[in-house]
């Protein structure tokens, strides 16, 4: 069943958010926002632990970006998806003012695609 939560997905999920802690001040914002592929269980898990604020990655992407970096917007961002989707993402981050931090290549659990953390802050 897709949605049942492995063991693997909560090993893989804890990775992830290592890789999150070793970009430096990555889990010292004053606001953050986790955004996450919901098709895929270690990117759930990955939000779940994080806490805070997730937002999962539906829909037309492009609409997505424009409303989450709007005026208002987190001073962090840490996106937990596909290599399409992070690459959208950040080229709109980008353009919003976001400085990347860390990209770091994560596996996906069933091996069919890779999911990829990448972490920004508002550059000042």
């Amino acid at each position: 069943m897709r949605d049942r939560l492995h063991r693997r997905s909560v090993l893989a999920a804890a990775a992830l958010l290592t890789g999150a802690a070793a970009a430096p001040g990555a889990l010292a914002a004053s606001s953050s926002l986790t955004l996450f592929d919901p098709d895929e269980p270690a990117a759930r898990a990955f939000a779940a632990a994080r806490g805070g604020r997730g937002v999962a990655i539906r829909g037309d992407r492009i609409r997505l970006a424009r409303r989450l970096f709007a005026p208002g917007a987190p001073d962090r961002l840490t996106v937990a998806a596909r290599h399409a989707d992070v690459l959208l993402l950040a080229d709109a981050a980008r353009e919003a003012g976001y400085r990347a931090l860390a990209v770091d290549p994560f596996p996906a659990l069933d091996g069919r695609s890779g999911l990829f953390l990448w972490t920004a802050k508002r550059a000042v």
